[in-house]
């Protein structure tokens, strides 16, 4: 499944190796292979690259090939083990959606690598992950470029001065009023059917974590629209950004609010993803040229209309309301089939036997398991999980015996208490935090959890949740004045506030303690020595 090719070189400081992991190999080559009519043509715009013009997305560090063609882009542990997780549903639903017709909305990713470096004579290891897409920009003039998530939280570029400035959620409400955003009517059918498509996709992968990319080709008057960044799955630490993240990007009183219900609940931020189509030429390099494009929309590559023009006949978040309200539906189970009996009564009313109590109950009133087939009676369940989560139970397993169905907390919210859910999601939110990062509000009244990423050395902050100032380094409440080494020379009943203040007002006269009582003394003259009295 996994390719991995190690060489060694001599290098400068004595000999290299290294070593490049190509995950799903088989897998990159067949879809390349249908997009890509040269396998060394891809080589080729690999091996030349520079750095990329535009920061968009979540990137660590980003490269472009020298022809524009290929964005080769670092990529997070995380990501990388959640993209292995769903990988062959990835490929299963591409190469079905190039080979049945269907328009696609997602950037394309043609390849995932490990690349290990290593010195030979005791030098360190180093790990990079790297994945390979298409430039979506690729062959275009864009002057004004949005990287859109569908929250107005820090999502606001003061900077728009000069090129290859990408700019962010805010920026595009304030520019609605003034340059709104047209798409046309055959647009709008093709952008809905792919959004239908692929956000229905995502969700059933569990990934709600992406951006949508949304520029204007000023020469060719036409939108390039992408989604990019869907390598993440939904996690407990992403559901926690959700629950803190403010939604909607588009004000109400646009033409069409796509409001918080549905850029919330579909688990996902705003989806949709058009560029326009370009006929494939006969000529092995120009196909090249144009492979970013027509592997995107190969279904629509038979036609030489323009797909994609700005008009005024359709506002661009009409479009994504109508897409968005669409994708929103797939995710909803299916209500359970009701068929009439002889005597005329619903099968939904028939009972139904909980395997807790053993006792039966209405169908209306059971709980029935997202991952397997198995229901309960409501109230049993909530015992059930309340006693899960007094044990410190994660992960709660379905009740049935020798079943391996997890339940999924946010699907049991509304029959479990409030304490015990916030527990259990307080509980599973700690849990995605290494130890070594995690610590709490120093003040006994407040606790909260908070993270230490360790990228930068604090020292005053305050806890986001009783809004008091305490030190990061000492994990204490705030001793203004006082270094921590000063600090932690006191004793337990010298911290309270006004001992604290007293200290400072001792550091500043330069008041020094008796070595023996330990009383303050203050110098007027003589020597350093101090006698106690």
């Amino acid at each position: 499944m996994h390719v991995r090719v190690s060489f060694a070189v001599n290098g400068p400081h004595g000999k290299v190796r290294y070593s490049v992991t190509c995950y799903y190999a088989k897998c990159f080559d067949s879809l390349r292979r249908t997009c890509c009519p040269s396998e060394l043509d891809f080589i080729r715009s690999l091996s030349r690259c520079k750095n990329g013009e535009h920061r968009v997305g979540r990137a660590m560090s980003s490269l472009k090939s020298l022809d524009d063609r290929f964005i080769i882009k670092q990529v997070t542990k995380t990501e990388l083990e959640s993209f292995i997780k769903f990988a062959p549903e990835y490929f299963k639903y591409l190469l079905e959606s190039i080979s049945t017709g269907s328009p696609t909305c997602l950037a394309k990713i043609l390849g995932i690598y490990q690349v290990a470096v290593k010195n030979l004579k005791g030098g360190k290891e180093s790990r990079m992950d790297v994945l390979v897409m298409e430039n979506l920009l690729f062959g275009r003039s864009v002057k004004w470029l949005y990287d859109l998530k569908g929250s107005s939280r820090s999502r606001y570029n003061a900077d728009i001065s000069g090129n290859n400035k990408v700019l962010l959620d805010q920026n595009l409400i304030e520019a609605m009023p003034t340059s709104p955003i047209f798409v046309g009517n055959k647009a709008k059918r093709l952008l809905e059917r792919a959004v239908w498509n692929d956000t229905a996709f995502l969700a059933s992968i569990d990934v709600m974590d992406y951006s949508l990319l949304v520029g204007v080709d000023e020469n060719k008057q036409e939108l390039v629209v992408g989604i990019i960044d869907f390598m993440r799955q939904y996690t407990w630490d992403k559901h926690l950004e959700t629950w803190w993240s403010p939604p909607a990007i588009i004000p109400s009183n646009s033409p069409s609010d796509l409001g918080q219900d549905n850029l919330l609940n579909s688990q996902h931020e705003v989806p949709a993803n058009f560029m326009q189509v370009h006929r494939m030429e006969q000529e092995s390099f120009t196909r090249l040229r144009h492979l970013v494009d027509d592997f995107y929309f190969s279904a629509l590559s038979d036609t030489d209309q323009e797909l994609f023009p700005i008009s005024d006949e359709l506002q661009l978040q009409e479009v994504l309301m109508s897409a968005v309200v669409a994708s929103c539906s797939v995710r909803v189970r299916s209500p359970a089939v009701r068929t009439i009996n002889e005597r005329g009564e619903s099968s939904s009313s028939a009972p139904v036997l909980c395997k807790i109590c053993m006792d039966t109950a209405p169908a209306a009133e059971m709980f029935w398991s997202s991952n397997c087939s198995h229901s309960f009676c409501q109230h049993c369940l909530s015992r059930y999980i309340g006693a899960k989560v007094q044990e410190n139970i994660l992960t709660v397993k379905c009740p049935e015996i020798e079943c391996k169905g997890v339940l999924r907390p946010e699907l049991c919210q509304d029959i479990v208490p409030a304490d015990v859910f916030s527990r259990w999601e307080t509980a599973l939110c700690e849990s995605m935090v290494l130890a070594s990062q995690r610590f709490y509000c120093p003040f006994k009244d407040c606790s909260a959890l908070m993270v230490d990423d360790g990228q930068e050395t604090v020292r005053q902050s305050e806890c986001p949740n009783c809004q008091r100032l305490f030190c990061a380094q000492c994990k204490v409440g705030w001793h203004s004045g006082l270094s921590c080494e000063e600090f932690k020379m006191l004793g337990t009943d010298e911290r309270g506030r006004d001992d604290l203040m007293l200290m400072k007002i001792a550091k500043d006269k330069r008041w020094k303690r008796c070595p023996r009582c330990r009383f303050f003394v203050e110098k007027t003259q003589g020597c350093m020595h101090i006698t106690c009295r």
